[in-house]
């Protein structure tokens, strides 16, 4: 029962804290209550009742992320201005300088919802680039067996420090495959 109340209280906590993240990893809750891995299985199967159990971690059944009016509207103008800066990829504080930290929260639940990727660490670009891009790319490739970065920069009409994380990441999903200096087709890029 101590533990279970324990458990309890700090994903409830969690929940109030972080209330755009939809559950608490397994090893943020285990160092949250300080007990073995083994035992906090035990007490989270017991409150099977009240706790959701999800593929990296824990959320109580009650809890659901909801957005308030201007946070929608937040997540809407992010968006927009994810979709405008194109390949030239912002970071948080330029998006949203107000409130980078709220701004931040929101991008990781677009993220969670399939609309933007974090293409290296905190910089961002909305899904519908990434397939305008795939298909700029076999288009490219249909006519060309290697692809430089300078061509890239072309394609994307983006600067060197947006091209090279941006490319990373098409090498990373086999979009495209570094050999030395130049990219090639990727078994992924159709």
């Amino acid at each position: 029962k101590y533990s279970t109340k324990i458990v309890n209280d700090a994903m409830k906590r969690f929940h109030s804290e972080n209330p755009y993240k939809d559950y608490i990893s397994k090893e943020q809750l285990r160092d949250e209550v300080d007990i073995s891995q083994d035992w906090l299985s035990y007490v989270v199967e017991s409150m099977a009742n009240d706790v959701v159990k999800m593929k990296r971690g824990y959320a109580l059944k009650d809890h659901s992320v909801s957005l308030s009016d201007s946070d929608l509207q937040l997540t809407v103008k992010l968006e927009e201005l994810l979709i405008k800066a194109a390949y030239n990829l912002p970071k948080v504080d330029s998006l949203f300088s107000d409130d980078p930290k709220k701004a931040l929260s929101l991008l990781h639940l677009l993220k969670n919802n399939g609309k933007v990727i974090e293409i290296k660490q905190g910089l961002w670009i909305h899904i519908n680039l990434i397939d305008k891009l795939k298909h700029a790319l076999s288009e490219y490739f249909s006519s060309s067996r290697e692809m430089k970065v300078s061509d890239f920069k072309k394609i994307t009409l983006s600067s060197r420090r947006s091209a090279i994380p941006l490319l990373e990441y098409c090498d990373d999903q086999s979009l495209t495959e570094r050999q030395d200096d130049i990219r090639v087709k990727g078994d992924d890029l159709g």
